[in-house]
């Protein structure tokens, strides 16, 4: 049982690591892009 509910949800927070590593870089983008204008 420990086993298979470890297994499960190393792959649950894996997939959400990666979604949230998403996130995280097109919301810095955004951000780096309205300082950018905001400069200009």
């Amino acid at each position: 049982m420990d086993r298979v509910g470890r297994g499960s949800g190393g792959s649950r927070v894996a997939r959400l690591a990666m979604c949230l590593s998403r996130a995280f870089r097109r919301l810095e983008r955004r951000g780096s892009q309205r300082q950018r204008e905001r400069d200009e």
